[in-house]
């Protein structure tokens, strides 16, 4: 699954720490993934008691569900839910049969100079 920037925008840093992760251990057909909260909590390189806050707060915000296990005697059952932070201009994209953000032609990619302005050059190009 994947996250961007823009899924992200407004989280604070455990939030989209966690979020990050999540979506990494999800299985990416389903979006969902059942590893236990201690488990969670040792590969975010949280306690256990901010991991609960964070998944709390994730929960509240509409990015995760959280399916309690307790009735099956087993793990929750955790769901990725990037649907409600897709981007606007995104859902308009696909709505008309686009893609989001518009692919670049190759006279814009072969024009394109914005490596040059983050410092990097290639040899002989004089800067």
């Amino acid at each position: 699954m994947k996250v961007t920037d823009e899924d992200l925008e407004g989280l604070p840093y455990a939030e989209r720490w966690l979020l990050v992760l999540m979506a990494t251990l999800c299985d990416s057909k389903t979006g969902t993934h059942f590893w236990s909260q201690k488990r969670i909590a040792a590969k975010a390189g949280m306690s256990l008691s901010k991991l609960k806050r964070t998944l709390n707060t994730l929960q509240k915000s509409g990015h995760i569900t959280i399916t309690s296990g307790k009735e099956q005697s087993s793990s929750n059952l955790y769901r990725v839910n990037l649907e409600p932070v897709i981007r606007q201009k995104a859902r308009e994209a696909y709505a008309n049969g686009e893609t989001y953000p518009k692919p670049k032609t190759f006279e814009e990619k072969m024009t394109d100079r914005t490596w040059a302005d983050k410092g990097f050059a290639l040899e002989g190009d004089g800067e």
